[in-house]
């Protein structure tokens, strides 16, 4: 690592998801990223009487990329953006030679598009520290859209395996809640899985700063105590999953308040299953960082469905609710228990009482909840 220590180093996939606005272009961006007080790895080795010709490369680079109504001014302004204000930001090596990588995701463009800002750069430090440039990528993205941010958070997962760095921010509350995968692929008729499967499936979580057990027999199961330890099992469907792990009802019945979802399906693609599994964490951790709305009072005859999003010690904690029912219809809503999704719900709504949970009897492979005022006592008055 670098002997300065005031870089800041970011590895996390939702932070790569706020894109920011575009700087000013700048025509001297060198000496722009020297004045900026940015913290990023590459500011923190270099100094004023370092040899900044690499800027002027990065500009160049991604000039030579852009197309449609963009301009050299646009690439000064995604040189700094990338340079200056990166969401990603990490660095490996020795004590000499370090290998930086630093992206961003700049929005505000006339083309209705997001750029996603890519640099790669080897740096030496010393007095002055020196730079060059290894690459520089630009792309277009549409930040707002699913499919690109998975594919977003799927770099991030290669980046967090390349720079595994310790001091790399890990953010509180975390996103995501304890969780495993049960499942060895290799052995459940998923096909064209790679040899570092496992590197992959820790990474999904990885990212969010919450690493899951990866748990391939139903010896592992036990041994480790899984039930015990999390609160979300994401099992491997597969062809043969019957034998070779706990079913999800076997692990629902263990712990009522666990949630199970089933992935995969002999004969499907490894990475297809990672792109759904991908999909659906990235969907909870973006709910759970949401703001929590402040409790109200809920008003008779009304129906609103939560999922949840991650829990303390004490209660869960839910979405901001909705009033559309899951796939399986409001019919399939059932009288529900549960201590922590009681107290997570009290917690939303001041009138609520435990008699108004209800959840959606597909349970475990449906983790909807919901709250019938009804149930209570809180009916709609007969016109």
């Amino acid at each position: 690592m670098s002997k300065n220590d005031k870089a800041r180093f970011d590895c996390r996939a939702l932070p790569y998801l706020e894109t920011i606005g575009k700087p000013l272009p700048h025509a001297d961006v060198g000496a722009a990223l020297l004045r900026s007080g940015s913290s990023s790895p590459i500011r923190a080795e270099i100094q004023a009487r370092s040899d900044l010709s690499f800027v002027e490369d990065v500009v160049s680079s991604l000039h030579a990329q852009i197309s449609g109504n963009l301009t050299e001014a646009d690439a000064r302004s995604f040189a700094f953006a990338v340079l200056a204000l990166p969401t990603v930001a990490t660095q490996n090596g020795s004590r000499g030679e370090q290998q930086i990588l630093q992206s961003v995701v700049v929005s505000g463009h006339p083309d209705d598009f997001d750029a996603e800002v890519t640099v790669r750069l080897r740096a030496v430090p010393g007095a002055p520290g020196t730079a060059k440039l290894v690459s520089a990528d630009l792309g277009h993205v549409d930040a707002g859209d699913a499919a690109d941010q998975c594919a977003l958070v799927a770099k991030v997962e290669e980046w967090w395996t390349e720079f595994p760095m310790p001091n790399v921010l890990v953010p509180s509350p975390l996103p995501l809640r304890d969780w495993a995968w049960l499942g060895d692929p290799e052995h459940l008729g998923i096909l064209e899985v790679p040899a570092d499967w496992r590197v992959r499936v820790t990474r999904l979580g990885g990212v969010y700063g919450v690493a899951p057990l990866v748990v391939e027999s139903a010896g592992q199961m036990l041994t480790w105590n899984v039930v015990d330890r999390i609160e979300h099992a994401v099992v491997l469907r597969g062809s043969k999953a019957a034998g070779e792990l706990p079913t999800d009802s076997d692990v629902a019945s263990a712990d009522s308040s666990l949630e199970v979802t089933e992935w995969g399906y002999g004969g499907e693609r490894f990475d297809a299953v990672l792109t759904q599994v991908r999909s659906h964490l990235l969907a909870e951790a973006v709910a759970a960082s949401q703001p929590v709305p402040s409790s109200r009072m809920l008003e008779a005859g009304e129906v609103i469905y939560h999922r949840k999003v991650g829990n303390s010690r004490k209660f869960d904690r839910f979405d901001a609710g909705s009033t559309e029912p899951c796939g399986h219809g409001a019919s399939a809503f059932k009288a529900w228990g549960g201590d922590k999704a009681i107290k997570g719900m009290a917690r939303r709504y001041e009138n609520f009482t435990a008699a108004m949970l209800v959840h959606c009897e597909k349970f475990p492979n449906c983790g909807m909840y919901g709250v019938q005022a009804a149930r209570g006592g809180l009916k709609r008055t007969e016109d």
